[in-house]
């Protein structure tokens, strides 16, 4: 993608390689670090080795759970993570630093924390255009820090890598950025707040066009007039000019301030505060808790993506958000050991984001790997790696006891051992804060009740058993199914509440793409689940997937389906399109529909997309002779198809391109591999037609390359065990292949 254009090679000498190591050791930096305001893309990245395994266990970590060091641990603020490359000879990160504010961004330091593979040297390029790559500089990795004389301005931020002798790509654990010193921004102006409706207030302001210093504008949120400017108030941070704050109270009054900010971080804190009221009204819940659990394997999120989604999700009708990614080693594997320093600190920003939104925070710990039970310095060290969770602001836990060896013994006697630790974790937290809340995943989590009564009289008895679990502590289901529940029903759940003697708590594995469904991304409506749950539900947590601005899509219908009582999926996957997916919706679309269908969903099967309809229609109309209006029409949707990558570029959410750019890339494949069969349908000379047969199987060949899903109804020996049933080839090969028969 990045070429060097051949022949510069400009060395500069910097101020920082004479200074480099007391700048290293004693200076503190004035500005504000901002990559972790990038949009960050790479040429590759790469899957994890066991070696890089932090107390792996080659039993929980297969390949297939492994995750990839991808392009945003590079800038997330956690040395624990890092980027990692493909060995090759032409590796590069991106970094888009620029926006809408302010195009082209002054950067006076770049501080490289390097990994271990290390390539022969760097060139570094800021640029305002994707398209010139000419190198300011050149480095060797044994420079961490770049020091300008004056800023260099620019909307990107390239290193392109020189391979290493081994070439074994290249790894960096975090980047910074900053900027000059400079002046503070001018105050916003014509600060106004209005009340849309019962739960809707929009903010609007402007700054004075001349004045190019302001980088963003964050937007802090309080309940009375003299509530502080911190971290625990600011709900968002926009380089727009307005901001509609949502899911509020009705009848309620709110307080605002816009806080101007330059690139460097200096900001202008001398706009007035405003406030408005939301109007008198009622809101509808479908439930009290409404959640998101960040539970699955692979790579957890970036600690940036997650406070980016919390934003989103607090705005879409959710006040609930779990922390227990099963590849963290210290939620699960070292749950024993504490969080790194700077970890600490992600989770105190975590808990003052999730403060100032209104959400609950809950802090995750899975010690069922090898927990001794029955040892009280077991229990002992439990409860000291909660109570430094505690002292970071955490005040809501959840105890994880699923997916650990001896899951298929689950009987009382396990359950007893459980609910004893259980209970006493449960007391311990209530004597550091009364307002302390505990949830907590079973061993055994799926199927009603009644079914394993009886499948399975052992699973009975544990679940028989954890009815003796205190009743304030909240217990967590998935639902009629196993693991994935195409339908969760009103009655299976009540099953529980009544065993129970509590409302339950559902963990819904869905839009979750982990393990051997990593290559699926699941963009459909929040589907199957009982309007009326919340007769014998108290909450629900989806369990999404690791692409977290992809998740936006289904969470968005998710939180229609808490807030809207006559609930329609199709109307809010509509509506979550147009919002999502601005600046590009229409491709948006067109790649979602082929995205629809899950292989453990009966009712998501490959037949219900409309790309799929949309081929048996032409089909039928062929097979009948008259058929050029279903050709026309099959013949725009492929043309759509062929051009979704340049056109889905165009979204606003440039982070949502890039996880879904790898999808519409085969999409496009096939999309033209499709065209070419339709040429051959219609064309009538021999040597023309074998040409385009021999295009469209190039073509064909090509797609298979990429291992993303897309209308693709294969699914893995491990699902096809539990329940998933194995269906055709791509609906699209399927269709070229059928076409190229004729």
């Amino acid at each position: 993608m990045k070429k060097i254009i051949s022949g510069i090679m400009v060395m500069i000498s910097l101020m920082a390689i004479k200074a480099e190591k007391a700048m290293a050791g004693e200076m503190r930096y004035k500005s504000v670090n901002r990559a972790p305001d990038a949009v960050v893309s790479a040429s590759s990245y790469r899957r994890q080795k066991f070696s890089e395994v932090l107390g792996g266990s080659i039993l929980l970590y297969a390949p297939q759970v492994w995750n990839h060091w991808i392009p945003g641990y590079a800038v997330d603020k956690d040395n624990e993570t890092f980027w990692a490359s493909e060995p090759g000879e032409s590796e590069w990160l991106e970094m888009e630093l620029g926006n809408r504010l302010m195009p082209s961004v002054p950067i006076k330091r770049i501080v490289i924390n390097w990994g271990k593979n290390l390539p022969r040297g760097v060139s570094v390029v800021i640029t305002n255009e994707r398209k010139v790559f000419q190198p300011l500089l050149y480095i060797k990795p044994a420079q961490k820090i770049i020091e300008f004389d004056s800023p260099e301005k620019g909307r990107f931020l390239l290193l392109l890598f020189h391979p290493g002798e081994k070439n074994q790509g290249v790894s960096i654990r975090e980047i910074e950025v900053y900027g000059p010193e400079e002046d503070a921004p001018s105050a916003p102006v014509s600060v106004r707040a209005e009340a849309l409706g019962p739960q809707e207030i929009k903010l609007s302001w402007r700054y004075p066009e001349k004045d190019s210093r302001v980088y963003l504008f964050k937007i802090y949120r309080g309940d009375s007039a003299d509530f502080a400017i911190d971290r625990a108030h600011l709900i968002e941070e926009t380089a727009q000019t307005e901001f509609v704050d949502k899911s509020l109270k009705p009848g309620t009054v709110y307080y605002y301030k816009i806080v101007p900010e330059g690139f460097s971080g200096i900001q202008n804190v001398s706009a007035a505060r405003v406030s408005a009221t939301t109007l008198p009204g009622t809101s509808y819940s479908r439930m009290p808790i409404r959640g998101v659990i960040e539970g699955f394997y692979n790579e957890p999120w970036p600690h940036t993506e997650r406070v980016r989604l919390l934003r989103f999700i607090a705005q879409n009708s959710f006040n609930h958000y779990i922390y227990a990614p099963k590849n963290d080693p210290y939620h699960r594997q070292l749950w024993r050991e504490s969080y790194p320093d700077d970890q600490k600190e992600n989770f105190r920003e975590l808990v003052d984001t999730a403060s100032a939104l209104g959400i609950s925070f809950t802090y995750g710990i899975s010690p069922g790997l090898n927990i001794n039970y029955n040892d009280p310095a077991e229990v002992e060290t439990l409860k000291k790696k909660l109570k430094e969770m505690f002292e970071l602001g955490v005040r809501s836990f959840i105890l994880c006891l699923d997916d650990i060896p001896g899951s298929d013994r689950a009987d009382e006697k396990m359950a007893l051992d459980q609910v004893k630790l259980v209970d006493e974790i449960h007391r311990y937290l209530k004597s550091l804060d009364k307002n302390c809340e505990l949830f907590f995943c079973p061993t055994v989590y799926s199927f009603p009740y009644s079914y394993w009564q009886k499948k399975n009289k052992s699973f009975a008895g544990y679940f028989e058993t954890l009815a003796r679990i205190d009743k304030e502590v909240l217990i967590m289901w998935t639902g009629p199914s196993q693991t994935f529940s195409d339908v969760i029903d009103l009655e299976s759940a009540m099953e529980y509440k009544k065993l129970w003697s509590r409302p339950i708590h559902i963990w819904d594995n869905y839009p979750v793409n982990d393990v051997s469904l990593q290559k699926n991304i699941f963009l459909g409506p929040y589907l199957g689940r009982d309007l009326k749950l919340g007769e014998a539900v108290a909450g629900i947590f989806s369990n999404p997937m690791f692409l977290s601005n992809a998740n936006r899509i289904p969470l968005f219908t998710m939180g229609r389906y808490f807030s809207v009582e006559n609930y329609e999926p199709w109307h809010a996957y509509e509506e979550a399109l147009r919002v999502v997916g601005k600046g590009a919706e229409s491709p948006l679309k067109a790649l979602a529909d082929c995205l629809l269908n899950h292989p453990m969903f009966p009712s998501r099967t490959i037949e219900t997309l409309p790309v799929k309809k949309q081929i048996d229609e032409f089909w039928k109309a062929y097979n009948s002779g008259n058929y050029q209006k279903e050709l026309t029409g099959l013949k725009a949707l492929f043309e759509s198809y062929a051009s979704n990558p340049e056109a889905l570029a165009n979204l606003e959410n440039q982070r949502l391109y890039y996880e879904l750019k790898p999808a519409s890339e085969k999409l496009s494949l096939y999309g033209r591999a499709c065209l070419k069969a339709l040429e051959y349908l219609e064309e009538k000379d021999s040597d023309k037609r074998g040409f385009l047969k021999k295009e469209a199987r190039q073509m064909l060949k090509q797609a298979k390359k990429n291992k993303w899903k897309v209308a693709d109804p294969g699914v893995s020996a491990l699902y096809a065990l539990i329940g998933a049933k194995p269906q055709n080839q791509p609906v699209m090969e399927k269709f070229v292949k059928d076409a190229l028969k004729k």
